[in-house]
Order: C-alpha cells, then sequence, then structure tokens
C-alpha cells in the first residue's frame, strides 16, 4: 500500500498592508518621534519593541504603557498566590492592549513572544501593519477633524434645541395651569358679560323706543303749532271783522239828543 502524502498546508493570507523595508520604517519611526535605529529592527531586544509598541498604542489608541500594564487588583484577590502574579499581569495587560492595536491595523497573530523574544522579521511585519495605520490614520485625521467639529456642533445645536424646547415646554405647562386656575374667574367673566350684552340690548331697546316717542311727540307738538298759528289768524280776522261792524253800528239815541240840546244851547 502506498503511504498516504499528508496534506499540504494553506498559504498564508496576503496581509493587506505593504511590507516595508527597514529604512522606510526608520525614516516613519523617526517622523513620528519614536527614537529608533537599524540595530532595533535587526537585532530587536523585547525592551526596544515594548517601548515601541506602547508608543503606537498611545498614538493611535491614545493609552498609555501605565494605563495599559495597571494590574486588576480585584482579579489578583481571587488567586491562590496574588504576589506572584504581581509581575505577570502587567505584562498581560500591556499584550491586550498591543493585541487590540494589532487587530486593527492587520495583524491576527500577535502573541507574547513577539514582546518578550521578538524576531526581526516579524517586527519589520508587525510595524509596516501600524505605520501603514498610522499614515491611514494621519489621512483620514483632517476628515476626521472636520466631521467631530461639525459633530460637535450638530450636538450643541441639538442640546440647545433640547434646552429650548423644554423652556417651551415649561412655559406652556405654566401656561395651562394659570389657565387653569383662571377658569373659574373666567368663566365668571364670561357670565357677567353676556348679562351685560342683555341689559346693553335692553337698554338699547327702550332707547329706541324713548326715542321713537320722541319724534311722534315732537311731531305732535308742530302739529298743535300749526294748529295754534291757523287759531290766532282766524282770532285776528274775527277781531278786525268785529272792529269794522262795530264801526257800522248807529250811536245811542239819547246821547245824540244829549248832544243835540248841547249844541242848540250853546247858539
Amino acid at each position: 500500500q502506498s503511504k498516504q502524502r499528508p496534506a499540504m498546508a494553506g498559504k498564508q493570507p496576503k496581509d493587506a498592508f505593504p511590507l516595508l523595508k527597514s529604512a522606510e520604517i526608520l525614516q516613519c519611526l523617526n517622523e513620528l518621534g519614536i527614537a529608533s535605529s537599524e540595530d532595533d529592527l535587526l537585532h530587536p531586544t523585547g525592551l526596544k519593541v515594548q517601548h515601541i509598541y506602547a508608543s503606537f498604542n498611545e498614538l493611535l489608541l491614545h493609552r498609555k504603557r501605565e494605563d495599559m500594564a495597571q494590574p486588576d487588583f480585584e482579579g489578583l484577590q481571587e488567586l491562590e498566590f496574588p504576589e506572584l502574579h504581581e509581575q505577570s499581569v502587567p505584562m498581560i495587560g500591556f499584550l491586550s492592549a498591543c493585541q487590540k492595536l494589532m487587530a486593527i491595523a492587520g495583524v491576527g497573530d500577535f502573541t507574547m513572544s513577539d514582546l518578550i523574544k521578538p524576531e526581526a522579521r516579524r517586527v519589520r511585519r508587525s510595524l509596516s501593519a501600524v505605520i501603514n495605520l498610522a499614515k491611514y490614520h494621519e489621512d483620514k485625521l483632517p476628515g476626521y477633524m472636520q466631521f467631530s467639529q461639525e459633530t460637535d456642533a450638530l450636538l450643541n445645536a441639538k442640546a440647545s434645541l433640547e434646552e429650548e424646547s423644554e423652556r417651551l415646554l415649561s412655559a406652556r405647562r405654566q401656561a395651562e395651569q394659570r389657565r387653569a386656575e383662571e377658569e373659574p374667574a373666567l368663566q365668571q367673566m364670561e357670565a357677567e358679560n353676556e348679562q351685560r350684552q342683555v341689559t346693553v340690548r335692553e337698554l338699547f331697546n327702550s332707547h329706541t323706543a324713548i326715542l321713537n316717542e320722541s319724534h311722534a311727540l315732537k311731531a305732535k307738538v308742530q302739529e298743535t303749532r300749526d294748529a295754534s298759528r291757523g287759531l290766532s289768524f282766524e282770532l285776528l280776522n274775527a277781531r278786525e271783522e268785529a272792529e269794522s261792524l262795530r264801526k257800522q253800528i248807529a250811536p245811542d239815541p239819547r246821547a245824540l239828543k244829549d248832544e243835540l240840546q248841547a249844541l242848540h244851547d250853546a247858539v
């Protein structure tokens, strides 16, 4: 029987970032203010790479080495001999932070060995990944800052609108409360106003009746005056006619006889 060949391991997936040369890595590190030499890349030490990775964590994730290495004292108390782990726990915390950074950069196989026993090949790959991430971060930073500023402005506007809305709602509630408190007095005023309107209508009707009666009386007075003028004219005519008739009446005979006797005696 022929021996079965072992299955060949699949090829490693190609990294999504370019593998940089040592000179390019050193140039980028110096531009970022991370002091390094070519020897650090060719013969890396745990202490040096930890310093470099800590710098990238602070630069890209804004986490300081002391914060990443801070042990969980509550968790330590659960261990049988916590004093034996006080040195290892901070390193585990730092490793976790570095693995998170590398995962974002595209390196998914970062281990503790990369921190304490680094290999030049893996250091070059890891630094190529985080430098590529830093360049991407730098390219996107202006847009991110603008977006962040616009977001802050929108949040401030939203907060102002919410504050104004709350102020208006509070004012509305107060107005509604005042209206509820004033409602009885308002209803009383409306009832009194309706009564006043009834009184005004009654007074208007009474005034209209009095005005009509006044007009009728004025017409009656005018009619009476006209009748009086007619009677006065008739009276005047009657007096003139009486005077004319009086002049036509003969004098008293006895008086006339006495006047004639007087004339005779005078002769």
